[in-house]
């Protein structure tokens, strides 16, 4: 397998650290100084190892100088997941130079499920005057290609009953996505698991389900605090996930879980019910989210399900 890098750069803005206090705003264009390209990357971890480079720039200075660095393990361990092409840690700037690279080379473990991974790269000191700038800490992700739920993670069509439905029963159509949980081999994150978020412009309610050995089972575990506040009602806390007992009954006031299943035909359901409200409205009202309910056995013809696409 070969390398596939995956850099999320955020664009360098000039800034020196530790500079004297004065009167008068400090002439940067005038102070040399080394910094990084970027505070953060992802790399894939790869078999052969790939290499990942690190842009150092040294701005206002054309004389020769030298730039030193460090790098911490974190949960990337050196010489297991990455290992450092010179481990010198220092880079020669050549008179004239003003760019070198930290290189490093990328493995991580393939084949092997550990999640992803983290190292960091800081820049400590430099020759000649040369400062160090804001930018000199780059926190580097070595992505794990091997998670056990891969398949699963993406978006999916999402269909049910909801007070917005058609009278035929022939309900409601979404877009609901399903993305890893950091450092979790058999936890989900669900995102638009009802419509309400999106119809309302709430933001993603999404809630945390446990994927079954066989993958066939996906359990999300109610009361759930979404931590996505209901100020757009005015309302100063948080949504929350719940079961609810259908059209004739309420929310569930109570612990349970709603099951999805996986049938042959490739198509995610349950029959139970379940939607979104607030601690003090179930309390209060009971039914005053009403529309943020997805009513599964409404209609034991159609059921709450999602297929990928």
């Amino acid at each position: 397998m070969y390398m596939k890098n995956i850099v999320k750069a955020i664009a360098v803005l000039a800034g020196v650290a530790g500079l004297a206090a004065c009167t008068k705003y400090a002439d940067y264009t005038a102070v040399p100084f080394a910094s990084l390209d970027f505070r953060s990357a992802t790399v894939e971890e790869s078999d052969p190892a790939g290499t990942f480079n690190l842009p150092v720039h040294v701005y206002n200075h054309d004389g020769a100088c030298t730039v030193t660095y460090v790098v911490e393990a974190g949960s990337a361990k050196e010489g297991v997941d990455y290992t450092l092409v010179d481990a010198s840690g220092v880079l020669t700037f050549p008179a004239g130079t003003d760019t070198q690279n930290i290189s490093v080379s990328i493995s991580g473990q393939p084949g092997v499920y550990t999640g992803n991974l983290k190292f960091s790269i800081t820049l400590k000191s430099a020759s000649d005057d040369v400062q160090i700038g804001s930018f000199k800490t780059c926190t580097v992700t070595v992505k794990d290609v091997d998670h056990p739920l891969a398949n699963l993670f993406g978006d999916y069509t999402m269909k049910g009953i909801t007070v917005n439905s058609d009278e035929d029963l022939d309900g409601v159509k979404w877009t609901m996505s399903i993305s890893p949980v950091e450092g979790s081999a058999d936890k989900i994150k669900i995102g638009h698991i009802s419509p309400f978020d999106v119809a309302y412009n709430i933001g993603d309610l999404s809630v945390i389900g446990t994927v079954s050995a066989d993958k066939k089972t996906i359990t999300i575990a109610y009361p759930q605090d979404t931590g996505t506040e209901a100020s757009a009602f005015s309302i100063p806390e948080n949504f929350v996930f719940y079961g609810h007992g259908g059209p004739s009954g309420g929310y569930i006031d109570a612990e349970g879980v709603v099951t999805f299943t996986l049938g042959d035909n490739g198509v995610w359901k349950t029959t139970d019910s379940y939607g979104f409200s607030t601690p003090s409205d179930i309390a209060a009202y009971n039914l005053f989210y009403y529309y943020a309910v997805v009513f599964s056995e409404a209609d034991p013809d159609y059921p709450t399900t999602f297929v990928k696409k």
